[in-house]
């Protein structure tokens, strides 16, 4: 999605599932004269952008920063796309913009996934202590349900466990993201959800302190 770079310097547009326009269709425009156009074409254009993208954008000049940053509205948008109401109340925290309440956010799933990943980056069917695997939920507690789609599904070096992990912190908080909105974020991130069974095999040790739990 985003620009897609031409040795004519010309760049095609994509919507972006993100984006606070979301009209589909692609749309072929020159970059080096995107500040020449009108204001609202400008702002109809970054609309369509993924945040990463809008985030590259506005690092190019000073009347883009300006534009992407202002723009309040927009960031508003977003956040209501990407989050629950209820993540949003976390979210706003005591940031004091919404670009602020957006980039916070987006951070603390991304260090959430971050530490988690090192204590579930197994190969399937491997065997390891529950414990592990509840250190590692609770390092993704408050994780979006967005952000398990970005930054784990979406991932194809994501470990069996992790994407498992996300998908229990998910559907285990109040209010609950249902199975098929799971599913429906497997299937949308690539993930052949039928291709895979995830089983918890207890031990018939595994009351015994130190006996492991085998997931895959």
């Amino acid at each position: 999605r985003g620009f897609t770079w031409h040795n004519t310097q010309r760049a095609t547009m994509e919507s972006s599932p993100e984006s606070p326009c979301g009209a589909p269709g692609a749309m072929p425009f020159d970059f080096h004269g995107l500040v020449d156009l009108p204001f609202e074409c400008q702002r109809a254009i970054i609309d369509r952008l993924h945040w990463r993208e809008v985030l590259a954008l506005e690092s190019t000049c000073s009347h883009l920063r300006d534009l992407v940053s202002n723009d309040e509205h927009a960031w508003r948008v977003r956040c209501e796309m990407r989050f629950t109401p209820e993540e949003l109340v976390v979210a706003v925290d005591d940031a004091t913009t919404w670009r602020e309440r957006f980039m916070r956010s987006v951070k603390r799933g991304m260090k959430a996934v971050s530490n988690a990943r090192p204590l579930l980056d197994l190969a399937d069917n491997t065997v390891v202590h529950f414990r592990k695997f509840e250190e590692a939920q609770r390092r993704l507690a408050g994780i979006t349900f967005q952000d398990v789609r970005e930054f784990i599904a979406a991932e194809r070096s994501s470990p069996t466990l992790l994407v498992l992990a996300g998908m229990v912190e998910c559907m285990a908080r109040e209010p609950k993201v249902e199975p098929a909105e799971v599913v429906g974020m497997l299937k949308d991130a690539g993930c052949e959800a039928s291709g895979k069974s995830v089983r918890l095999t207890q031990w018939l040790l595994g009351r015994l302190e130190g006996v492991g739990y085998r997931l895959r």
